[in-house]
């Protein structure tokens, strides 16, 4: 299994907020009040590193090598007994919904 770093960059929708509050709001449940706009699934990794990072056709390819095809995710489904469940889409935010 190959290691995945993350880190959660929050950004606020007020200019005078800063990172910092953004994450105190989503530790104490206020992630709901319309102050986070976006988040980064990385963690770990600095700037520096993200600059230095080279492309590796090799790790690609193994990452590529744990794709499924939708019809071994539905066998691997029944064979753990999952149930399929319907998710509907997140309204659209600019209908007020």
């Amino acid at each position: 299994m190959v290691p995945v770093k993350l880190r959660l960059s929050i950004r606020t929708t007020k200019k005078s907020g800063s990172e910092l509050s953004g994450l105190a709001s989503l530790a104490t449940g206020r992630a709901g009040t319309g102050k986070i706009v976006s988040t980064t699934g990385i963690r770990g990794l600095n700037e520096e590193e993200l600059k230095a990072a080279k492309y590796d056709e090799k790790q690609l390819n193994l990452l590529e090598s744990y794709t499924s095809t939708r019809a071994e995710a539905q066998k691997f489904a029944g064979l753990v007994k999952l149930k399929s469940q319907h998710v509907d889409y997140l309204p659209d935010p600019a209908s007020g919904d």
